[in-house]
């Protein structure tokens, strides 16, 4: 009886060798051992912004185990420029708004131009007229000013 059993021990116990060997051909060999999560990479889920905070987490580029997860701190603004020349009457702008919250504001550099007049000249419309008018005109914004005649500074 005692043969049978240690038989049936030792037949059942190469059953479970062979078993195991097959299992580790098609099993990787990381299933079995324990990860020591030395090779990590940091990874950004969220990105953060000027509205809300970002997240990153630690994960093990061996097994894909997370292993920390922090906090990004919120950015500044990113803002987009849009810059509006100077004219003969306005001062040159600089129009700020931010990509991600919209806040935006207006930033005012320099003075304006001033006009560019060109030289007095009689308007020949009025030259026989009562009050013969000069006319110039500005060379950059094409704006004519009038007056009398009588008035013009040589």
């Amino acid at each position: 009886m005692l043969k049978s059993k240690l038989k049936n021990f030792k037949q059942t116990f190469v059953v479970f060798l062979c078993f195991m060997m097959c299992l580790s051909l098609f099993t990787p060999v990381s299933t079995f051992a324990k990860c020591s999560h030395k090779n990590t990479t940091w990874k950004t889920i969220q990105k953060a912004t000027c509205k809300k905070e970002g997240k990153k987490i630690k994960v093990c580029k061996n097994c894909g185990k997370s292993l920390k997860t922090k906090k990004i701190k919120k950015t500044d603004h990113l803002y987009y420029l849009t810059n509006y020349k100077p004219t003969c009457t306005t001062p040159q702008f600089v129009y700020h708004k931010c990509k991600y919250c919209g806040k935006s504001y207006t930033e005012r550099v320099g003075k304006p131009l001033g006009h560019k007049w060109s030289k007095w000249k009689i308007d020949t419309k009025t030259l026989f007229n009562k009050n013969t008018k000069a006319v110039r005109i500005c060379n950059r914004c094409k704006k004519v000013e009038r007056k009398n005649a009588k008035n013009i500074k040589k």
